[in-house]
């Protein structure tokens, strides 16, 4: 009985301590889109620690079935194509108890909400370890919704 108390407390640790979600608007064809975008690279003016978070999560988009394009690409698709181009915007909350990163993808012409995917980590020694693991649960809900 001793060793199932630990059991079940770190059990109940680990779903607290991670967690990852994706929502899925209820008007969206989510099959429809084939590219995304991470637009305004150029003035991202958030917490510097955080500031890579843009590189993992254009990899972690790069690993899904959606073609992965620059801002300045945009220009050179035509309509048919802009018609299946989602934007892919990132916010990150970070402190002492847990980190959290949620994508929010977007419709490029209707500017409609499609989707967001959300990781949430605190498990980690220290805000770093909680930040790779938002990283890893994020990565994993957009790879399952692309």
């Amino acid at each position: 009985m001793r060793l199932f108390t630990p059991v079940i407390f770190s059990s109940i640790l680990f779903v607290v301590g991670c967690a990852g979600n994706s929502t899925v608007s209820r008007t969206a064809d989510i099959n429809k889109y084939q590219y995304v975008v991470l637009p305004n690279v150029l003035s991202y003016n958030g917490d510097p620690e955080l500031m890579d978070l843009e590189v993992q999560i254009y990899d972690a988009l790069e690993l899904t079935r959606l073609t992965v394009i620059g801002e300045k690409e945009i220009y050179s698709l035509t309509e048919d194509q802009k018609q299946l181009l989602l934007l892919a915007r990132f916010s990150a909350r970070q402190n002492s108890d847990y980190s959290r990163i949620s994508v929010n993808f977007t419709d490029y012409v209707t500017g409609r909400p499609v989707a967001s995917c959300y990781g949430a980590y605190a498990l980690g020694f220290d805000e770093s370890g909680d930040l790779d693991g938002a990283m890893v649960k994020v990565s994993e809900e957009i790879n399952k919704l692309f």
